[in-house]
């Protein structure tokens, strides 16, 4: 008798073929795509270069596709092991001049709200610290690709870019059908093995399954005005982001936070990935306008950084100083651990106008962050409309 996994995935493609047209075309290749920033980013000082794993011809990973997949032994050790660049076969590069660390086990998010910590580490935001070795296995010679053509489509439908640069997504008009659809995309990846993946493919995954549950998570919650409405308890004050079981990958049942500081953080250790997770609200970078790939992943994300460096919601220049994004402030320590170091990386992708905010600064003097939802249906209403913050 077919599984009950085997008949879900059945099902689900049943869905995918049934539903709109956009859904149900599969991609046929996987090209290079924008990050979504305004314009052409200057190169950097510090340029990126990728290439492709050996022998990818675009292979779409399937879970039927492998039957017995690659026996794996576990690492010996619960730690990150460091990724030298290895540019030929595909490996993933920490930004050059970052240097790797091996985090402490911290306190859990849940402990306070998520905008009271200090540093990274403080109590409200998670230690960067693997939480199972298991994800740090990959094939850096894989030529296997997750599929995200679904994922693409859901957001051509909804994502609305407004004249001040910010990517809102429609969350009101989000049909039952591609719902639907989007909770069978997410319960394929939630199938793959991403020990057969290598690294680019890796982090592209994680980053889509991180982006596209959070965007499920506020659609089973529609209508609110921020994402720290949603709770599991009364006491719970930073929202879904530490609710246990948010996505099951590898039999592990994983939160948010546990996707982006138990897993992307310590396995990739570079202050980019913290522009291309997005966690539904006006302060955050944007939520990508296309599905993450392994193929320009490098560009894509020094385009993100600049994007949102050079956006009003990272930085302000304020009476007493330069005020920051509370992402610098939570995440500081990804950033260098310092006020300088932050600045130092801010000043790598600045255009003018920024480098004029920062003109001769080596302090930051405050941080600010707006939680409201990233939502398509209305402008900013701050007087009409209060904002949880």
């Amino acid at each position: 008798m077919p599984s009950f996994k085997f008949i879900f995935v059945i099902g689900c493609w049943i869905v995918l073929l049934s539903g709109p047209a956009c859904f149900a075309v599969q991609s046929g290749s996987r090209g290079a795509s924008s990050a979504g920033a305004t314009g052409v980013p200057p190169s950097f000082s510090s340029p990126q270069t990728f290439s492709a794993p050996a022998g990818n011809v675009g292979q779409v990973f399937s879970p039927s596709a492998i039957s017995q997949p690659p026996a794996y032994s576990a690492a010996p050790e619960a730690q990150p092991v460091p990724f030298e660049p290895s540019f030929a076969d595909g490996s993933y590069s920490p930004q050059s001049g970052f240097q790797e660390t091996t985090p402490a086990q911290g306190p859990s998010d849940a402990q306070l709200p998520a905008d009271s910590g200090g540093t990274s580490g403080s109590p409200g935001i998670p230690d960067s610290s693997l939480v199972d070795p298991i994800f740090q296995i990959s094939d850096p010679y894989s030529s296997y690709t997750v599929d995200h053509s679904a994922w693409d489509c859901f957001l051509s439908k909804y994502m609305v870019t407004g004249a001040s640069g910010v990517n809102r997504l429609r969350y009101g008009q989000v049909s039952c059908d591609d719902r639907q659809v989007l909770k069978c995309y997410l319960q394929q990846l939630q199938s793959v093995d991403t020990r057969i993946l290598n690294r680019n493919e890796q982090l592209a995954f994680w980053l889509n399954l991180y982006n596209a549950r959070t965007v499920d998570i506020v659609l089973d919650n529609y209508p609110i005005r921020s994402i720290r409405q949603v709770k599991q308890k009364l006491t719970d004050f930073v929202g879904p982001f530490d609710d246990e079981g948010a996505v099951t990958v590898l039999g592990k049942p994983l939160s948010l936070n546990d996707v982006e500081s138990g897993i992307v953080r310590p396995v990739w250790n570079d202050p980019r990935i913290h522009y291309a997770l997005n966690c539904a609200s006006y302060g955050c970078p944007n939520l990508s306008p296309t599905a993450w790939t392994a193929v320009d992943l490098d560009r894509r994300l020094d385009s993100a950084a600049y994007e949102y460096i050079n956006s009003n919601r990272a930085l302000k220049r304020g009476l007493l100083g330069v005020r920051a994004t509370k992402i610098y402030k939570w995440y500081k320590d990804d950033f260098g651990g310092t006020d300088q170091a932050v600045l130092n990386h801010v000043r790598q992708y600045a255009d003018g106008n920024t480098l004029n905010k920062i003109n001769g600064r080596q302090n930051i003097s405050g941080y600010f962050y707006d939680w409201s939802l990233n939502d398509g249906r209305i402008l900013r209403r701050r007087v009409v409309e209060p904002v949880i913050r």
